[in-house]
């Protein structure tokens, strides 16, 4: 595409301080995205006052409603874009929803909010990060990690154990996150190797290409020793941790992190309380009949395990009632059940 398409300029990985600036000098924001949990790109464009054209998702609907301009199909969105560009993309963006939308999606009042319903005075949590030089950035990330940060900054004792540094550093926060997984490294760049287009097994469900002979067998061992050490060493290097500070509670996202706490929780009594962002990808029965990439045999066996341990959990965190919803069909337990950003009834 890059020698085929004269007028595309592909940047590869920006810094966020790029990003914010190629956000403000853009004319309109396009996400082709055709599944979410919540979707942090529309709100990063509509807050600096661009339009956006996006497929029309639930969770859009369910937190942007008519800010977006929605596009059922490639065509459409052509159609969207040429009607812009004929008026000089000259759009008009209501600028008091915006400002509710910013509003009502602030991390302070959600932290607070957890803090209070937790009885927070102290936190353990058990995050993903990645290397500053990765080119992976991922929305829920970001939503989670700017949490830890409004936590923090109400004055409540935080320790993270996470695996990179982009996130910890770039949110003032290295100074409380201590690095776990230094000897998966060499593990996981040896499965990326095999697939450049994958990401590591036990970080996310991921798009999968077909390897063969004995390639395909080295991916499938990788696969599964990444399955079981990545929660073990986030548990292992809590559980030797001298200087861990004392909290009743240990907060996760994402099911290496999440059975981590569940490890620590059997071993030590904490409590766990996650947040989870993509229901659907962890129920089988979507993931089977959904266009969402299939699941290995080894993925559905794992995706199957941590479905079932989420039962255990004492408290989970969702970002929107779309996921909530998603949710419901996994956890019975509805009281379990907390809106990020929702009233607090």
């Amino acid at each position: 595409m890059k020698e085929k398409t004269p007028n595309l300029q592909y940047l590869g990985p920006v810094s966020d301080e790029l990003k914010n600036a190629l956000v403000r000098s853009s004319s309109v924001g396009i996400t082709t995205s055709k599944y979410e949990g919540f979707g942090w790109i529309p709100f990063e464009f509509l807050t600096a006052g661009k339009p956006v054209i996006a497929y029309p998702l639930g969770v859009f609907h369910e937190i942007y409603g008519d800010l977006i301009i929605y596009a059922n199909d490639v065509n459409a969105f052509i159609r969207h874009l040429t009607e812009m560009q004929k008026n000089a993309f000259k759009v008009s963006v209501n600028r008091a929803e915006i400002a509710q939308l910013q509003k009502r999606f602030s991390f302070a009042p959600a932290a607070s909010r957890i803090a209070k319903l937790l009885g927070l005075t102290s936190l353990i949590i058990f995050t993903r990060d990645y290397p500053k030089s990765s080119d992976m950035i991922m929305g829920c990330d970001i939503v989670n990690w700017k949490l830890w940060k409004s936590i923090h900054d109400m004055g409540i004792d935080i320790q993270i154990y996470a695996n990179g540094t982009r996130y910890s550093t770039g949110s003032g926060l290295a100074f409380r996150t201590i690095t776990v997984g230094r000897h998966l490294s060499f593990l996981r760049k040896a499965r990326t190797a095999l697939n450049s287009s994958s990401w590591s097994a036990a970080d996310t469900v991921r798009s999968e290409t077909e390897l063969k002979g004995i390639d395909g067998l080295v991916a499938k061992a990788l696969d599964l020793v990444l399955l079981i050490l990545e929660p073990l060493s986030y548990a292992f290097c809590y559980m030797g941790g001298k200087d861990r500070i004392c909290s009743h509670y240990i907060a996760a996202s994402g099911p290496p992190t999440i059975l981590a706490g569940l490890i620590v929780k059997f071993l030590s009594g904490s409590r766990v309380v996650c947040i989870i962002h993509d229901t659907d990808f962890y129920d089988m029965t979507f993931c089977l009949n959904s266009s969402l990439p299939k699941l290995s045999f080894l993925m559905k066996i794992y995706y199957r395990i941590y479905t079932y341990c989420l039962r255990y959990v004492d408290g989970i965190i969702t970002v929107s009632r779309a996921s909530m919803m998603g949710l419901s069909r996994i956890c019975p337990d509805s009281n379990k059940l907390v809106l990020l950003w929702g009233n607090a009834e």
